[in-house]
């Protein structure tokens, strides 16, 4: 969604600052590869914003079923949004400032889709858990927490969980116990993924 969103700014910002270009262009030559690829740009686009809303309403509901999916307690460490400055540095950076999409907008757009591939199959098979900058933006972040107490269905003391909470009430959520309700299906033994009760 950010580099959707930067190169859409950019390719709007360039015509801006082109001062041949003309707006009136804009019904001239309508399958031009920079008008599609700003298209394209903008569809994917309004779909991650989509997918965002969704993740959002799914983290709405997670927290209703804390009757069905048990509830853990848990100690916050004072960790939190780990690895989001060198995925923001290593791998959104490079994408706008690499290309110039409104000279080679095709090859630079397809170049895009391939980094995101990339970068997607990379965090599937590691350990590194995939910086949802979006997310973060939008208000949720992620913290790291040791399981204290018996209280989930297959309490597991000491395990760790990555536990998603908002991101304006981080100095009240580190180095605290929290309850949070476990993301996703019960079925899922393997979930180290939850969600933090807030407070009634």
């Amino acid at each position: 969604m950010i580099s959707y969103f930067l190169l859409v700014v950019y390719m709007f910002l360039s015509k801006l600052e082109d001062v041949k270009y003309q707006f009136s262009d804009l019904t001239v030559n309508v399958f031009s590869p920079n008008k599609i690829v700003f298209c394209l740009l903008l569809l994917l686009l309004g779909f991650s914003f989509h997918s965002l809303k969704k993740i959002q309403n799914i983290i709405k509901d997670n927290k209703k079923s804390s009757n069905t999916l048990g509830i853990v307690q848990l100690e916050v460490k004072a960790k939190y949004n780990q690895g989001f400055r060198d995925f923001i540095m290593s791998v959104l950076v490079p994408i706008i400032s690499s290309f110039s999409i409104t000279d080679h907008a095709i090859a630079t757009f397809v170049v895009l889709l391939i980094v995101q591939f990339v970068t997607y199959k990379f965090y599937v098979n590691s350990s590194d858990i995939f910086p949802n900058v979006s997310l973060a933006i939008w208000g949720y972040s992620i913290f790291i927490g040791t399981e204290t107490k018996n209280g989930h269905c297959n309490g597991d003391s000491g395990k760790v969980w990555y536990v998603l909470g908002k991101t304006d009430e981080i100095e009240s959520i580190i180095l605290s116990e929290q309850k949070m309700v476990p993301f996703g299906e019960p079925e899922y033994r393997n979930n180290n993924i939850g969600v933090i009760l807030e407070d009634k």
